[in-house]
């Protein structure tokens, strides 16, 4: 994995504290990282402040929010939405799901030690997917934030179909 590298900026502004701007880069080789790892791991992943909203996402949840009409191409389910709040106001067929989803966040989240799974299906006229819901806390030092990761298992199921 190539982690593409920050150009180092110039430290011959009187303006800028150098240590400060040495800081910020760092700060920012180190988004950069995390978010290659976030990638790197399991499809579908978010993580998730304190309040549910997304903080990040990888490119697998990306790409699956901006294939789906409902969430605006991406804009409703990525970084800045209130995850909680999305499922909470789901409706159709499937917003009963989304509540349950909601719900387990909020379980996770009373007791920062839970661990949820569930599996679930998200059949449409055209194909049946199944996925595995996992959602986790994660804790260091004072801070938490919540890992949600949908693993689609529609292989797996179909392979037992046979």
């Amino acid at each position: 994995m190539n982690i593409p590298d920050l150009e180092l900026p110039s430290l011959q502004s009187p303006k800028i504290d150098p240590i400060k701007q040495l800081a910020s880069y760092e700060l920012q080789r180190i988004e950069k990282l995390g978010q290659a790892a976030l990638n790197f791991i399991s499809p579908l992943t978010a993580i998730l402040d304190s309040k549910g909203t997304i903080v990040l996402v990888n490119n697998a949840w990306r790409a699956n929010a901006m294939i789906h009409p409902k969430l605006k191409q991406g804009s409703l389910g990525c970084e800045g939405i209130n995850y909680l709040k999305l499922c909470d106001n789901a409706t159709g067929a499937k917003s009963e799901g989304a509540k349950n989803i909601a719900y387990h966040i909020r379980e996770v989240m009373k007791d920062n030690t839970k661990h949820f799974s569930e599996k679930y299906t998200c059949h449409t006229k055209e194909e049946k997917k199944w996925f595995e819901i996992k959602i986790s806390a994660y804790k260091k030092m004072a801070h938490v934030c919540y890992i949600v990761t949908h693993r689609p298992l529609t292989e797996i199921e179909f392979n037992k179909m046979k």
